[in-house]
């Protein structure tokens, strides 16, 4: 039986930066995102509790629904 997990926290909207390169799109971040799809890819059993604005994607919200979170 694969456990169940809450991950509760933050959605974001992310532009990454790295040393070399700055990303002109914006991703899918937030600390309640990492844990739940670190948790999913344990195998848990994911809900997440967080406040959305919206301006978030839909597009992204859609497609954790798809993956099981």
């Amino acid at each position: 039986m694969s456990p169940n997990v809450a991950s509760i926290g933050n959605f974001t909207i992310d532009r990454v930066q790295t040393p070399t390169a700055k990303s002109a799109e914006l991703e899918l971040g937030g600390d309640c995102v990492y844990a739940a799809v670190g948790a999913h890819v344990w195998d848990a059993t994911v809900e997440v509790v967080s406040v959305v604005g919206a301006d978030y994607p839909e597009s992204w919200l859609a497609e954790l629904r798809a993956h099981g979170i």
